[in-house]
């Protein structure tokens, strides 16, 4: 187990509660920010902080994929428009978001860290619910209907082509994004990092026999599930990491089904090896701990 970094709140400026999330981050940084390069300080300080406590990747939930570039200047006065309350248009929304994911994604490549992507909920569908017990509360659900090829490719080579690109894992919510998040994958792979951007495993509604087995022959079709780092948890109950060993018996059954088919050579031991780095080595040395 490690702790990761979420700073979705950072990156939400759209939302109600942004400026008092920014004024926490103010006294938890010990930065007193009025304008958006206190911002960024503020926030790398945590970055530094995490890192000191042995954190090796963050964690983003990201509802619509976006990029919409900008000047940091530019940046700036949206920035400001916000912290006096006034409106933002979607596609000032969106040039903070993506403007400030790439900051932390520099960050992230400086330090070693895996960034992870987690694309496509459709969050608090229902309004009386969430107006009765609030947000995070079993009423979020698929959704990952809007085009994410163009906006995620995009921002990663605006990464990539600053050589800041960290290693990066892609989930999708909508199974229908998995060929998508697969082949981008291979769009940014070097020798130095084997697998350094991946297809991650299939996560939230998708992580059952159905949908484990469709993310790892999609893998395996696209890229090379040799290098897969398999089974990732970031649920907070204990009872949760059961899905391990669920992922373990789906893996070796469908390897095994491919041995049986004639699809890959029935050699025990470098099958062996394989399940055991899918299942512990390649996480293990793709996160550093």
């Amino acid at each position: 187990m490690s702790p990761s970094f979420r700073p979705d709140n950072g990156l939400a400026i759209e939302k109600e509660g942004f400026i008092k999330w920014v004024e926490k981050l103010a006294c938890i940084s010990n930065v007193t920010i009025g304008n958006y390069n206190d911002f960024l300080l503020a926030l790398e300080k945590r970055v530094n902080f995490f890192d000191e406590i042995g954190c090796r990747s963050s964690d983003h939930g990201i509802n619509v994929m976006f990029y919409e570039a900008a000047t940091k200047q530019e940046i700036a006065t949206i920035f400001d428009k916000r912290l006096a309350k006034q409106s933002l248009t979607s596609k000032e929304v969106n040039q903070f978001k993506t403007h400030t994911l790439i900051q932390l994604g520099e960050w992230y490549a400086e330090k070693g860290w895996a960034m992870q992507l987690h694309i496509g909920p459709q969050r608090n569908n229902n309004t009386k619910m969430f107006d009765q017990i609030g947000a995070d509360a079993g009423f979020d659900s698929l959704g990952g209907d809007k085009l994410v090829a163009e906006p995620l490719n995009k921002f990663l080579d605006a990464l990539e082509q600053q050589n800041k690109l960290p290693k990066t894992i892609l989930y999708t919510l909508n199974a229908r994004d998995n060929e998508v998040l697969a082949a981008t994958a291979g769009n940014f792979q070097n020798a130095e990092i084997p697998g350094k951007v991946q297809f991650g495993t299939a996560w939230w509604f998708n992580d059952h026999i159905d949908g484990m087995e469709y993310q790892m022959k999609t893998l395996a079709n696209f890229g090379l599930i040799r290098h897969f780092i398999g089974m990732l948890t970031d649920s907070r109950s204990f009872l949760s990491f059961s899905r391990h060993e669920y992922f373990r018996r789906i893996l070796c059954n469908v390897i095994g089904t491919w041995v049986e088919e004639g699809k890959v050579p029935n050699d025990i031991n470098l099958l062996k090896q394989y399940v055991a780095d899918i299942c512990y080595n390649n996480a293990k040395k793709y996160f550093n701990l």
